[in-house]
């Protein structure tokens, strides 16, 4: 018998549903009867569904079989308490492909077992989250704290909590995950990239870590490394939409349009054409084709996501620098309006889209941008009303000067124009 018990002391029993062939299950428990704090049980369609307690449920899979996929599926379905942890253990075949990797990632299996080595990996995989139940306890106190901290934007509240979590004496993959939350909300790029690459080192199959990784490098300026880590970091890259979107959105911002057409088409396949992140993806490779035609094709008339909207921006504040103003005032043009009913947001775009009609000199369509900034800003955000003055000084003064001849031009701060923008990001 393993020496588990004096290792680890486990003072309690998890319910372990069993799902499969029966000769399958039987074997299951051989392999893990040395497991005192496990209880066996054969589940079907109604297990756990009444446990309050954290449990586990095995679904022993053949992905040779399209039937045994579709009740692995149809299980994982009914299992619907976060305090399952759903373990798909695969009999055939000895090496998974990606497509059958993803398919148990998208069902939500926290954990896949397959090859020769499938029976150790469960058992590990089994007695490390039972021994960091035991040793910490639940943490559903800490995810409520937090969660209601972020909603509320309590950042102090957050830093408590983080430096709770941090101090408890092991750092199971739920403590990591919460302290990731923790530090992706106070925005500690350091600490969450340190976090992060702990809680993969744990669990390579932690697909939120991987992506919210790669996001991490891509949003600190690190293009190559964020790409690199969207490409390669996890087993489910090339089928996994998640994944795939935003490396899409990546490749777009940074130039390379036509990659970012073809990433952006392969998650057709995984969440159809219909999905509005794929469409706002493809938008965004038509705008940097200058095919704004194109681009409203996948938009339509919703509004549009905040992504979006600060994509629009950055494409007109770079249209506006090269003098293409045009272009730059149309991209303002399809912003607004994508912004709805956001006021803030509207009297942002406002304040960047009266800049830029300063530099093409139409002043009064300026004057109507500033002035509405002003109006929908409110107290919050009155970056107009400064721009606005200067404007309709130098209106007044044209009035003056203009049986003159002279025409003054607009300046409307000693800064450069590198530091007018309101960036959106």
């Amino acid at each position: 018998m393993e020496e588990v018990s004096s290792k680890f002391n486990i003072n309690f029993v998890r319910d372990l549903f069993l799902v499969g062939p029966s000769d399958r299950i039987e074997q299951l428990r051989k392999v893990l009867k040395p497991y005192y704090f496990l209880q066996p049980k054969v589940g079907e369609e109604s297990h756990g569904v009444l446990s309050s307690d954290p449990h586990f449920v095995v679904i022993i899979a053949d992905f040779t079989s399209p039937e045994s996929m579709q009740k692995t599926a149809r299980v994982c379905a009914s299992s619907e308490s976060p305090l399952a942890h759903r373990v798909v253990y695969v009999v055939a075949p000895n090496e998974l492909s990606r497509e059958q990797l993803l398919f148990s990632q998208e069902v939500g299996a926290r954990f896949v077992c397959s090859g020769p080595g499938k029976n150790d990996e469960l058992k590990d995989y089994l007695k490390r989250v039972c021994s960091e139940v035991h040793q910490l306890g639940s943490l559903s106190a800490y995810e409520h704290d937090l969660l209601e901290s972020i909603k509320v934007r309590d950042v102090a509240a957050v830093r408590r909590i983080a430096d709770k979590l941090r101090a408890l004496p092991v750092a199971t993959e739920e403590v990591l995950r919460l302290l990731c939350s923790a530090f992706l909300f106070i925005n500690d790029a350091k600490r969450l990239e340190a976090y992060l690459k702990r809680l993969l080192t744990l669990n390579p199959q932690q697909l939120w870590a991987a992506n919210t990784l790669g996001k991490l490098y891509l949003r600190t300026g690190k293009a190559a490394e964020g790409m690199d880590v969207l490409q390669k970091l996890s087993h489910f890259h090339e089928l996994n939409s998640e994944r795939l979107l935003t490396l899409g959105d990546a490749q777009v911002v940074a130039g390379k349009v036509e990659q970012a057409e073809a990433t952006l088409q392969k998650s057709v396949a995984l969440v159809g054409p219909n999905d509005v992140r794929v469409k706002e993806g493809l938008a965004k490779v038509k705008l940097a084709q200058q095919d704004l035609k194109g681009a409203l094709g996948y938009l339509g008339d919703k509004e549009f996501s905040q992504d979006m909207i600060s994509f629009l921006n950055m494409r007109a504040i770079m249209s506006i620098r090269s003098q293409k103003y045009v272009e730059g005032i149309e991209y303002y043009d399809y912003a607004v309006r994508g912004a709805g009913s956001d006021s803030q947001l509207k009297a942002k775009l406002l304040f960047n889209m009266g800049l830029g009609f300063v530099r093409t000199g139409n002043l009064e369509r300026a004057t109507d941008c500033l002035t509405e900034s002003c109006s929908l800003g409110g107290p919050k955000f009155q970056r107009a009303r400064g721009p606005l003055e200067k404007v309709a000084l130098v209106l007044k003064n044209r009035e003056k000067n203009k049986a003159a001849g002279i025409e003054e031009a607009v300046k409307l701060d000693g800064s450069s124009d590198e530091t007018e923008w309101e960036s959106l990001v």
